[in-house]
Formats: structure tokens, sequence, C-alpha cells
């Protein structure tokens, strides 16, 4: 949804910080950073201890949670992170922290640090931010935020996602995004295309053990319609895409191609990198791959519902907030003088249902997309809205309306477990070239994206 909003919470954070000159001369609360630097201190021992009442009382009610693991992002409010966590301290685990930092005025700071977290077999590392604040006459945590999460390469189960699930392009499977310097030997070639494609070959002797096995491995793909067909990781390369400005895009026809292919690999390393399995076999349509030796796929393609469905999805959509604040910026705007909806433009809302089997059981979801793509100087809108049907006929929304638009095109379950993921090929902001969004806490938010930077101008 393109609305851009300032939330409570966020309003409230930002005037604190804004004013914080003010706050220093006229209040008479101390300043927070030795009070903050003592709550890490608790927040860091709670989770080692394995002692999740005290990790859950250093948490605000107003707080927003970002987690990354890997290329994944997951956001959750006070009660999606408490039950996400919760599951977490299950399990031991291991947190270290290290070069902390913190910025603050007497009522909030903000703390900057490297974590390493490890559980069982997954390991990752990368900069963490907590903003803690005043609440209640106690010293809280308002906001958590993985900023990168880097999967150690090497540690056992690292590329077990990848095994399960991974995306395939063009130019062969997505193995890992996580590329590091050194992998690569000799010059790169760049392709202008659309977008524009760098590759290099790999020195085996530099790649992790876990992600130099994926030579020589057997895959199971899957087409966007649900088909499949077999093929075998050939080789190993590098590739970086990256969506130039059209400007450079020309500057680069007119250069020796190694300057435009370095020049087109710097900008791709704003997460157009990756590592990618070359494939024995082309497969027209292949989106998705599976290693061979695991179970395959449930795959669902998409159907029309039926027409009282299709108008209970509907009304269900309407009924969203998000939806309501679309028709009114819609009218304000002047687009919607002339009566109507917002989201009968361009077509009108895509409505899909997906039916998944687990054992005997069924479960039915309905998705609806409507995009609004006016163009330069004219309005823009578009919003998703998941449902599942109950067994009483009820819809149940199972998406964070606003969080992110797509129109699903496929549903696969990759852990059997009934609760599909859902393939998208590209948001209508352009920042996402295709991606599956999975369940969280019992709510489709978790995305993993196919990242192609765009730096040109969409009018």
């Amino acid at each position: 949804m393109r609305i851009t909003a300032i939330g409570p919470a966020c309003l409230t954070l930002g005037l604190a910080l804004l004013s914080a000159a003010t706050l220093r001369a006229d209040s008479d609360l101390p300043d927070l950073a030795p009070e903050a630097r003592a709550l890490v201190e608790r927040w860091l021992a709670a989770q080692n201890k394995g002692d999740f009442a005290a990790y859950q009382s250093l948490y605000a009610d107003r707080f927003t949670g970002v987690r990354r693991s890997g290329p994944r992002t997951v956001r959750l409010d006070h009660a999606g992170w408490l039950k996400d966590r919760a599951r977490m301290f299950k399990k031991p685990m291991v947190v270290a922290i290290e070069d902390v930092k913190v910025q603050s005025t007497p009522v909030s700071a903000q703390v900057l640090f490297t974590q390493r977290f490890k559980q069982g077999s997954y390991e990752d590392a990368g900069p963490k931010q907590l903003v803690v604040v005043r609440e209640g006459g106690q010293v809280r945590i308002a906001r958590e935020e993985m900023l990168r999460s880097d999967v150690v390469a090497g540690a056992p189960g690292a590329s077990s996602e990848a095994e399960k699930l991974a995306f395939v392009i063009d130019e062969g499977v997505i193995i890992t995004t996580e590329v590091r310097d050194g992998w690569g030997r000799g010059p790169r070639s760049v392709t202008l295309g659309d977008p524009v494609v760098v590759t290099q070959a790999v020195d085996p002797a530099k790649l992790p053990p876990a992600l130099s096995a994926w030579a020589g491995r057997a895959v199971k793909l899957v087409t966007e319609s649900g088909g499949s067909c077999d093929a075998t990781v050939t080789a190993l390369k590098l590739v970086g895409r990256v969506t130039p400005h059209f400007g450079t895009r020309q500057e680069w026809q007119d250069k020796k191609r190694r300057a435009a292919a370095d020049e087109a690999w710097s900008m791709a390393a704003a997460g157009g990198l990756t590592l990618v399995g070359e494939l024995s076999a082309k497969c027209k349509g292949a989106v998705l791959a599976r290693a061979a030796s695991l179970p395959p796929l449930v795959v669902a393609t998409p159907t029309a519902p039926d027409a009282a469905l299709s108008k209970s999805a509907l009304a269900a959509f309407r009924a969203l907030k998000p939806w309501a604040a679309l028709q009114a910026a819609w009218k304000s705007d002047g687009a919607g003088k002339k009566g109507g909806r917002w989201d009968e433009q361009d077509g009108g809302p895509a409505v899909k249902a997906w039916k998944i089997a687990k054992g005997g059981a069924t479960r039915t979801f309905v998705s609806v997309s409507a995009i609004v793509q006016g163009g330069c100087a004219k309005w823009d809108g578009d919003l998703w809205g998941l449902f599942e049907v109950d067994g009483g006929g009820k819809l149940l929304l199972r998406n964070d309306p606003g969080q992110i638009t797509v129109e699903p095109t496929l549903a696969v379950d990759s852990d059997g477990d009934g609760a599909p993921e859902l393939l998208f090929q590209r948001t209508p902001d352009f920042s996402t070239q295709g991606g599956l969004v999975r369940p969280a806490t019992g709510v489709w938010r978790d995305v993993l994206r196919i990242k192609v930077p765009y730096l040109d101008c969409p009018c």
C-alpha cells in the first residue's frame, strides 16, 4: 500500500530525538545512556540463561520488531514478537554482542552493536539496533531490528534453506545472496539487458564447503504453471543484477565492456549479488528449485473462486482500513471525483484461490490484489489482502495489509505443514523482482525477496 504515514509510536520517538537539546536543558531526568547499557546487559543475560519471563519484561507495550535471518525479513508488533521469541526460547542459544554504541537523550536512546547468534546448527551475525525509552518509570525496548543477517558460511545447515526452496532466474538457481569478497576470479562480463547482468567465475577454493557442494547436485525445478522438470547443477558462478538509470545504461553502451562490468557490479552490490548454480537443462518458465534428495514440493496453482466466494472476498477486502485510506486519498486527489472505487481502475482487483491439502484436511486461501499504476503525475495505489476460509465459510485475514502488495502466482508447501509459501513476481514499487511470502506466527508477512537494485526513473 503506497500511502506514506507516520505512526504514533514513530512520531513520538521522532519528536523525542529531534528535541534532544531541549530535553537536556529542561528535563530533570538523567541521561538514559547508563540505564540503556544496563538494560542491554539484562537482555543479553536473559537470552543466554533461557529466562523468557525476564526477557519479555524488558519490552515496551508500544513495540515494533524487525527480524532478519539471511535474506528473510519479518516485521512484528509486541504480541507477535513475543510469540515468535517464545518459540526461540524453547532451545538453548548463545548470543554475544560487541562494539556497543549508545546515542541518548534523557527520554530515549539508540543502541547499536554487532550480534552473533547461535542455536543448534544455525548461526548468524550482523548489526542490530535497539531503541530504548522510558515507559511508566521503567526503561524498556521500544524497537528492535536486526539490520543485516549474515548466515555464517560453512556452518552445519547453512545451505539448508536453499536446498528446501531456491529461486530460479535466467542464469540458474540462486544458492545464496550472501556473497563475500574474494569468491570471484578473473574478469567480469556484462550483458546490457533489462536488468543489466554481470557475471564472474568462482574460485572453488574460496567457497565454504556447504556452498561448493552444490556443484553436481540434482534438483527438481518447478514452473510458474505448476509443472516440473529435472536438472543438475553443472557449475557455480557469481551473478550481479541491477537496473541502472537510463543515462547510465547509455553511457555503458559507449564504454569498454570491462569498465562497464565493474561499474555495474558495484551498483549490484546493494543487494543484487548472488551465487548461482548453472543448470544442465533449460526448463521453460522455471521459478523455483529444490534438492532432488528431498520429498517433492506440494504445489497448487490458483483458480478463480466461485461467484459467492469472490463476492465475499471483495467485501472483506474493501472493509480493510488501508482500503478506506486509499479510497479517501483517491477522492481527495481528484482522480475519484466521478465516484466509484479506486480499486476498479486498471481492470479491477485480481481474486485468486488455492487449496492446500495436508493429510486428510484441506485449507482454502483467497488472495485479493489491487494495483493501480497511473504513471508519473497520476494517482497510484495498491493493496493486497490474503484470507483463509474457515470451516464455517468465514473469511479470516491472514496477512498485514499495507506491508507489501503482491499478486501471488503459485502456492507451494515446502515443509508439508499446510501453510503455503506464495510466489509473486514484481512489487509495484519495483523494489523487488519477485519472491515468496511465508507465514510467521500465523500471519503471511515473512518476505523472501529477489532483489535487483532499481536506480532508474519509472516515468
